[in-house]
């Protein structure tokens, strides 16, 4: 099997309701030494409005599995010291794990908005017609204004969320083999 001294993962591990088959792969896949960053949604209001629309009665057939798309991290009290947790128990040596709060991304209008709100989110497909599709996404929007987002009203909406990074290490437990410059190898995970 391959291995690789550099695995980076971006944006992806927040879709994993279960985290640790993914961790101990990754552990798998590094080299004695190895290192992997590992870049996730660990908290996003949108899927506090996922789960407010998924309520009601006209959406509730299209999104009876919002619990299946809402990571696993976004109610913990502590994501980082909970994420630390899984991944020792992987068997990564954890160099650092923590939150980066206060992350912002401002939509340049209405339209930035709805075409990133199409683009990663997983009911709108299961919605049959454009016109229901369309009514859809009004929801959508009155519900990501009620729940406080800044710019709404003149169409620049704030998105304001919660990162997990961590650098993590699988840990040098016998001699390592011999390494020559320039056989550095990684694996980049990117899910935009």
């Amino acid at each position: 099997m391959r291995r690789f001294t550099k695995i980076f993962s971006f944006y992806c591990l927040h879709w994993l309701k279960d985290q640790s088959v993914a961790l101990r792969n990754i552990h798998r896949l590094l080299e004695t030494g190895g290192e992997a960053l590992l870049v996730f949604l660990a908290r996003n209001p949108v899927f506090e409005v996922y789960r407010r629309v998924a309520k009601m009665p006209r959406w509730q057939q299209y999104m009876s599995d919002v619990e299946r798309f809402v990571p696993c991290h976004q109610d913990s009290t502590d994501p980082a010291a909970a994420f630390a947790g899984q991944l020792s128990a992987a068997g990564l040596e954890v160099a650092s794990c923590c939150e980066a709060r206060d992350m912002t991304f401002q939509f340049g209008n209405a339209n930035q908005l709805a075409a990133a709100l199409r683009a990663v989110n997983p009911f709108v497909g299961r919605i049959p017609t454009e016109e229901e599709r369309s009514a859809y996404m009004a929801d959508l929007f009155a519900e990501i204004a009620a729940v406080g987002t800044q710019g709404m009203q003149s169409g620049r909406a704030v998105a304001r969320y919660t990162l997990m990074v961590a650098h993590v290490r699988r840990p040098v437990v016998a001699p390592q083999s011999q390494h020559h410059p320039g056989q550095d190898q990684a694996i980049i995970l990117n899910m935009n």
